[in-house]
């Protein structure tokens, strides 16, 4: 027997979240879904199936997760290829290594390689036509999602969440067109608190070489010259010598 067709109204309540489930209210034209309901499949990528002798490796290692980007992705020989290098990467698709989910090993990736591969630790996430990558991007990157992945981290030598827990995480969900403006405006703000963090850092660096100079000044004399010139009673090296001799 054929396996019997579920209905637009089945379908639909599977996708939604229930409202107890719902961590806090949304507006009237988002919904509350599941991360796995906006997301294809994990597809894998074999380095020894590539053509050439080397390939393109992103592992853990490879992420700056102060930043939740890659930072160098490794040119690796297709014959020392390690066991965990079989995720296949794709322009757009955002990465999230589900070992110590605290540390946020998070990127967006915006190149196109055919040869890109990334390690088993990841958990690859390509979004469906309801789900803009940018968006998704920016919610890993969040406390939230960050705080439920925690909750569901198991194991003690290296804690790490399961990926059927992953797939179940709350996932609020905008139009598509919302989606993106969201993701927009969340750059733009990100990309000033950058600014201003570099403007600190600057500041911080001027501070310490305007202190530094002002040491040297102050002894080396250059600070009381004015004084010294308005005041004719300066003690003479000789003289110092004299007060020193009288204190021994």
């Amino acid at each position: 027997m054929s396996k019997k067709k579920k209905t637009i109204e089945e379908l639909l309540e599977e996708a939604i979240l229930p409202d107890e489930e719902q961590s806090y209210e949304v507006p009237r034209n988002w919904v509350w879904t599941r991360v796995e309901n906006a997301i294809k499949p994990m597809e894998t990528r074999e380095p020894k199936k590539l053509d050439g002798e080397a390939f393109h490796y992103i592992d853990v290692d490879a992420i700056d997760n102060k930043k939740q980007l890659v930072r160098q992705i490794k040119e690796v020989e297709i014959t020392l290829a390690p066991s965990r290098a079989k995720r296949k990467v794709s322009k757009d698709d955002v990465i999230i290594s589900l070992v110590r989910p605290y540390l946020k090993n998070i990127a967006h990736i915006d190149i196109e390689d055919n040869k890109l591969v990334a390690s088993t630790a990841f958990y690859v996430c390509t979004p469906k036509k309801i789900l803009n990558s940018s968006y998704l991007y920016s919610y890993l990157c969040s406390n939230y999602a960050t705080q439920y992945l925690i909750d569901h981290t198991r194991g003690d030598n290296s804690p790490s969440v399961r990926s059927t827990d992953y797939e179940k995480m709350p996932l609020p969900l905008p139009p598509v067109n919302e989606q993106k403006r969201i993701a927009e405006k969340v750059e733009r703000l990100l990309s000033k608190i950058e600014e201003a963090k570099q403007l600190i850092e600057e500041a911080k660096e001027t501070f310490e070489l305007r202190r530094a100079a002002i040491l040297d000044k102050a002894f080396r004399g250059e600070l009381t010259r004015k004084w010294r010139g308005e005041n004719a009673d300066i003690t003479t090296a000789n003289e110092w010598i004299e007060q020193i001799n009288l204190l021994k």
